[in-house]
């Protein structure tokens, strides 16, 4: 399962460049752990769990928010859709509702 993670994260292209310990990967596999065991996730139990302080987890969080996989209510953070594999849908859509945009704007030019 590391190394699915792995990838997945590389794919969105969360663990690359800067992050060399791969704290994006800690970050989802804890994520991923915690939604298993109960629906709501706080970002401080993440960072406890990881030893890591919370601001580091709140940058990783901001990435994760950004790239669509989760979504953070207040101090609760959610898995889009409530699976890795809905978050991925719903990310596909809102890609193709962008491509629908390009082409229209494309079709104008």
């Amino acid at each position: 399962m590391r190394d699915d993670i792995e990838w997945f994260c590389k794919s969105f292209g969360l663990s690359s460049g800067r992050d060399t310990s791969f704290t994006s990967n800690r970050i989802v596999t804890e994520i991923l752990n915690q939604a298993t065991q109960q629906e709501i996730i706080f970002s401080e139990v993440i960072a406890d769990n990881l030893d890591l302080k919370q601001n580091l987890i709140n940058h990783h969080l901001r990435n994760l928010i950004n790239s669509g996989i989760i979504i953070r209510k207040r101090k609760y953070i959610l898995i889009r859709g409530g699976s890795l594999k809905e978050a991925v849908k719903e990310i596909r859509k809102d890609a193709l509702r962008i491509f629908d945009t390009i082409e229209v704007i494309a079709e104008e030019i």
